[in-house]
């Protein structure tokens, strides 16, 4: 009796001593609260890079110390090789926009320097031309002689030339103007000779490279972000092993999607992408082939995603049973992507037909543009009253909220992002409603307030369909969580989420006008 009581002791003790390995690094001892700094792309000035490369260097540093004091509970996770790979990404872009600020201050430095110096000498050329009392062709031949010879003729002519242009330098009556004019011209034109053109080429090469692969950068750093973001919250917690990786990678892709194409809306209703015309604005257009992306609605382009996603989408729901009988559920599944590809193909066909509508819009609007270089410029709107994406995304949300499940509260989850997408269309709906009644009629961005509604919709029923997946809902039962918890959560950080966004924008804009009055300041004190 004694020895199975000390038995039970030790093998207590043993247990204690050695406790199982955590699956997750939120029940792992050795584990601590890790706040994760996702800093979003910014135009301000340096010192504003300066601190993102800071706080990105400090969360590095602070990485690999978590790194070598915890196990490796997830192995092979893509979450370290993203980590270093926004790093670089970010280095890379600071050190592009640095050399384009460079290039570009220096053009700017050349415009002002050259600006300034000869408006003076065309307007006298102009007083000359227009004057009575001009010079006669003779007078006017020694005088271009005199200013453009006594630079060329050395090299080619030799000593003869030099002295010819000394003799007529004593003949040439007008010497005095001559060299106050050349005083005050003669480090332009030394400048214009040895390195105008040279500075001109290279930075007329350079800026529009840099600008694209400072663009380029930049977008790949946000979705970089994101999804660093999501694949550490997947190996925090230790979920998509095994057959429940394909169920949670089609979970967060579709849920990413809506949740981007929500931060999309939100840009259009704040006036971000007013140049294409699709912050409900008009937008310029003429008859040339160069203005072909200006003829792209915004409401195209859901289509085309649309039909995309739904051929993408036949094959990749069942690729977690690959191999094995399709379900009803995979049936499903296939009919709803046989509604992305007919959707996406009316919407691509409607979207052909909409050219006379636009036409007969161009014919009723009074607003007009100025001739830009032989062409005239009309305002047509950027949007069309195309239907079809708005009922997709209703029929979706429609088909999500009765779409069955295991447990109940995936259900639930689900039948939440199904009403998240329906709210989203049945305000989509009301936004065309209100441009059909009130159009816009000007390139300012109108800002229907429908599309905030919108904009929420899509973000937190992106947000739902992420967690909604098969792990995190067996995680939410182990915990005694419920659907409404998540619900309710979920809501709270898309609101946040708005209002950062909404921030962004508001600071983009504030230094994008400090900017343009230190330029402005900048280009008056050149030319005084």
């Amino acid at each position: 009796m004694v020895q199975n009581l000390q038995v039970r002791v030790d093998q207590g003790n043993a247990t204690m001593s050695h406790p199982p390995s955590a699956e997750s690094y939120f029940r792992e001892p050795t584990s601590s609260t890790v706040a994760s700094l996702e800093m979003a792309r910014s135009n301000l000035v340096y010192p504003a890079r300066i601190l993102l490369l800071g706080l990105h260097a400090l969360g590095t540093v602070f990485g690999l110390a978590y790194n070598s004091k915890t196990p490796d509970l997830y192995r092979n996770s893509s979450h370290h090789a993203l980590a270093w790979t926004l790093t670089a990404f970010a280095v890379l872009e600071s050190i592009v926009r640095i050399m384009r600020s460079l290039s570009r201050s220096r053009s700017v430095k050349a415009t002002f320097g050259g600006s300034h110096e000869e408006q003076p000498l065309v307007s006298s050329a102009r007083h000359f031309q227009e004057s009575e009392e001009s010079l006669d062709h003779d007078h006017i031949h020694a005088i271009e002689q005199n200013y453009f010879t006594p630079r060329r003729e050395p090299r080619r002519n030799g000593t003869n030339s030099i002295r010819t242009d000394s003799h007529n330098r004593r003949n040439f009556s007008l010497r005095p103007p001559r060299r106050a004019v050349d005083r005050r011209y003669g480090r332009l034109f030394s400048l214009i000779r040895a390195k105008r053109w040279t500075e001109m080429i290279a930075s007329q090469r350079f800026v529009p490279l840099a600008a694209l692969t400072s663009g380029f950068f930049a977008v790949a750093m946000t979705v970089l972000a994101f999804v660093a973001f999501c694949t550490g919250i997947v190996t925090m917690a230790g979920i998509f092993h095994g057959e429940n990786l394909l169920n949670g990678l089609a979970h967060f892709i579709k849920g990413g999607v809506f949740f981007f194409f929500g931060i999309i809306t939100l840009l259009r209703f704040v006036g971000s992408l007013s140049g294409l015309g699709w912050a409900w604005n008009l937008k310029g257009s003429g008859a040339s082939s160069r203005n072909w992306h200006r003829s792209v609605t915004m409401e195209g382009l859901e289509c085309l995603l649309i039909f995309i996603y739904g051929i993408s989408n036949v094959f990749l729901e069942h690729l977690s049973a690959w191999g094995e009988a399709w379900t009803a559920q995979d049936l499903e599944h296939v009919a709803i992507s046989l509604l992305f590809i007919g959707g996406g193909l009316c919407g691509m066909m409607v979207e052909s037909r909409t050219v006379s509508w636009t036409s007969s819009f161009q014919n009723t609007s009074t607003d007009r543009v100025a001739l830009d270089s032989n062409e005239k410029q009309t305002l047509t709107p950027g949007w069309s009253t195309n239907p079809i994406p708005a009922m997709i995304i209703f029929l979706l949300g429609t088909i999500l909220a009765g779409h069955h499940q295991n447990s109940s509260e995936s259900t639930m989850m689900h039948k939440w992002v199904g009403n998240f997408l329906t709210a989203a269309s049945v305000a989509r709906s009301l936004t065309y409603l209100f441009l059909h009644i009130a159009p816009a009629r000007s390139r300012s961005p109108s800002r229907p307030p429908t599309e905030l509604v919108t904009s929420f919709c899509l973000m937190c029923g992106g947000l739902m369909l992420m967690a909604s997946n098969r792990d995190t809902v067996d995680a939410m039962m182990d915990n005694e969580l419920n659907a409404m918890l998540v619900a309710s959560v979920m809501m709270g950080l898309t609101a946040v989420l708005m209002a950062w966004c909404l921030a962004v924008v508001g600071i983009k804009e504030w230094a994008q006008k400090g900017k343009g009055r230190y330029t402005e300041e900048q280009g008056e004190m050149a030319l005084e």
